[in-house]
């Protein structure tokens, strides 16, 4: 799970920048290179375009949500 490029851990995410800005309701949260501002944070779970990882599993033709990984839905399946 950990190895799919597009999946990541809440934290990891948080340590990106949001391309819709949607980090900007959280004050004094901002991304800086060299000092300059250059975009807001993601908020990851807290934003409705969060989503868990998920697959289909096989024996039980259910599906499974991972609890730690997640991807943004704006750029994912």
């Amino acid at each position: 799970m950990a190895d799919n490029p597009h999946y990541m851990t809440p934290e990891e995410m948080s340590k990106l920048i949001c391309p819709l800005g949607r980090g900007n309701n959280m004050p004094g949260k901002e991304i800086t290179v060299d000092g300059s501002p250059i975009g807001k944070p993601c908020v990851s779970t807290l934003c409705a375009a969060w989503r868990w990882a998920s697959w289909d599993d096989a024996e039980t033709q259910d599906w499974v949500y991972s609890d730690d990984y997640g991807y943004c839905g704006m750029v994912g399946p």
